[in-house]
C-alpha cells in the first residue's frame, strides 16, 4: 500500500517502510537492513547468518554535493559515520558491518595492476603508462581518481575491450585476483579502505 500510493512522494514512501520494519523486525530474522543514500532503496535480507558484510562504492550522488566534485577525505568519513549511525539503530547491529571503496571498487583493480596482463597480454604497465601517462605502480588509485572506472574504462580500451561496470566484467577480472594481489596492495599501502574489508573477509576464512 504504502509503495503503491499516489499521494506521498518516494522520500515518504521509504521513510514509512523503514519505520515499519523497525517496529516490526526482529533480529532472529534479520540480517541486513541498509538504506542507500541516493536510490533510497531498503534491502533487507531474512536469514540467521553469523555476520553480513556489505560493501559499496563511496561515490555517489550525495558523496558529489558534499565534496564539490573533488576528492575529500573528511567527506568520506562523514559518509561512513553516517551508515554506522544507521547501523546502530538496528536491532541486529552486531551482525552488520559496512565496508567502503574509495571511490569506487575500481580503485582496487587499479591497485592490483598485476591482473591486467592475465586479462590481455598487452596490458602491461608499461604499455598502459606510455599510452595513458598513469604509473599504476607509483600511486594510489583511492587518492588520486574521482571516477577511477573511466580510467579502467580507458585501460580495457587498449586492448579493445568495453567495461561497463556490470556483473559480467566485475566477475571476469576478479576471477583473476590471487590472494597475492590483495596483500601486496595492502602491504604497499594501496587503498587502505580494502584493508578494512579484507580483514572481515579473512576473518570468516
Amino acid at each position: 500500500k504504502i509503495m503503491c500510493s499516489k499521494q506521498l512522494s518516494v522520500q515518504e514512501k521509504y521513510s514509512r517502510l523503514l519505520n515499519t520494519l523497525k517496529e516490526y523486525i526482529r533480529a532472529r530474522t534479520l540480517s541486513l537492513m541498509l538504506v542507500h543514500p541516493d536510490g533510497k532503496e531498503i534491502v533487507v535480507q531474512a536469514a540467521t547468518n553469523e555476520k553480513i558484510i556489505g560493501l559499496r562504492d563511496m561515490y555517489s550522488g550525495t558523496y558529489k554535493r558534499m565534496s564539490h566534485g573533488r576528492l575529500d577525505e573528511n567527506v568520506s568519513e562523514q559518509i561512513v559515520e553516517g551508515h554506522n549511525l544507521t547501523i546502530q539503530t538496528m536491532v541486529c547491529k552486531d551482525r552488520i558491518k559496512m565496508c567502503f571503496a574509495v571511490m569506487e571498487i575500481e580503485a582496487w583493480f587499479l591497485a592490483m595492476y598485476n591482473i591486467f596482463p592475465k586479462i590481455d597480454n598487452r596490458l602491461t604497465l608499461a604499455c598502459i603508462s606510455q599510452s595513458l601517462g598513469i604509473d599504476l605502480k607509483s600511486i594510489d588509485p583511492q587518492k588520486t581518481f574521482f571516477k577511477p572506472s573511466e580510467q579502467l574504462q580507458a585501460i580495457f580500451g587498449l586492448c579493445n575491450r568495453q567495461y561497463d561496470k556490470s556483473e559480467h566484467e566485475v566477475n571476469s577480472i576478479t576471477s583473476r585476483m590471487s590472494i597475492t594481489d590483495f596483500e601486496d596492495t595492502r602491504e604497499n599501502g594501496r587503498c587502505n579502505y580494502l584493508d578494512d574489508f579484507y580483514r572481515e573477509i579473512m576473518a570468516y576464512a
